[in-house]
């Protein structure tokens, strides 16, 4: 194995390795942006790619460093800090995978209330109540001043739906947030707004 050979070998072990790093990136950045759950099963695919490509990279890594080794082509010194470095990088999809499933899994099933105060006066309370079983579950989620808006992500466990309070101006409103909730059912985005006439908007975001 030449010197020329040899470095062109262990140049494509760091682009095998780099490679299903950030492709996964890609494709958790386009899911977030676009919402387009097809990303999803292209992040699963891509989990497959990243094994081989492993797999690949750490065969091609342990031949390349046994040919250095025997045709002294570096110092053993410098072999074991290209061993280091490339296996480092391999190693580092592993993390960066489970990453990606774990910040998927919260955005993919988490609820997301939002609250825009566009009347003259202050929202005193804002509370979502998650009616399951015989004793609800309330969320306090602060006070909003005119002109101002909050945004909260819930999560749900159980089943049953969710509906709001707002107190204004002394009295309290409530209506119907989520129809039906169940863990593991898809999260969707809501937002509340209080008009300037008192009456209150409640319509479903687009992620």
């Amino acid at each position: 194995m030449g010197a020329k050979r040899g470095d062109s070998l262990y140049l494509s072990i760091l682009i095998t390795g780099c490679f299903p790093l950030c492709l996964g990136t890609g494709i958790f950045i386009s899911w977030y942006w676009l919402g387009d759950d097809r990303w999803i099963l292209a992040g699963f695919a891509t989990i497959a790619i990243g094994l081989f490509c492993f797999l690949a990279a750490t065969l091609a890594l342990a031949s390349w460093f046994r040919q250095a080794r025997e045709k002294g082509l570096l110092p053993t010194r410098a072999c074991w800090v290209r061993v280091g470095l490339a296996f480092a990088i391999l190693l580092a999809n592993f993390p960066a995978a489970a990453w990606y499933l774990y910040k998927g899994y919260d955005i993919l099933f988490r609820y997301t209330v939002s609250v825009t105060n566009n009347s003259s006066q202050p929202i005193e309370m804002v509370k979502v109540v998650f009616v399951h079983g015989s004793t609800p579950t309330e969320y306090d989620l602060g006070t909003v001043e005119p002109g101002n808006s909050l945004r909260n992500h819930l999560r749900f466990e159980g089943e049953g739906h969710v509906d709001y309070v707002l107190r204004f101006d002394g009295e309290e409103q409530t209506g119907s947030l989520f129809g039906y909730v169940t863990s593991g059912l898809k999260g969707v985005s809501v937002a509340l707004v209080l008009q300037p006439d008192g009456t209150i908007q409640c319509h479903r975001e687009d992620r």
